[in-house]
């Protein structure tokens, strides 16, 4: 059965994986960022966390496209009605 990307629980799968994705490359961001702190470029690690979540949501929407089971490559996790 094919899911469309207008039902809830895909965007709240997508939502997820964005947050998820922003919140890692903020972390690697910070982690290889320079020191000390004072002197990191937030504008930077904001902009970076910001186009990681973008990606998500476009790996998310093509990904739904190709397979038609929700957000995710494989077969683990598929968005189905409850």
């Amino acid at each position: 059965m094919r899911y469309g990307i207008w039902t809830v629980a895909f965007w709240k799968a997508t939502l997820e994986r964005a947050v998820s994705t922003a919140a890692q490359t903020a972390a690697a961001a910070l982690t290889v960022g320079t020191l000390p702190a004072a002197s990191l470029p937030w504008k930077a690690v904001a902009a970076a966390a910001g186009i990681g979540a973008l990606l998500s949501v476009l790996k998310s929407l093509a990904v739904n496209q190709a397979t038609g089971n929700g957000p995710g490559v494989g077969s683990a996790e598929r968005v189905i009605d409850v």
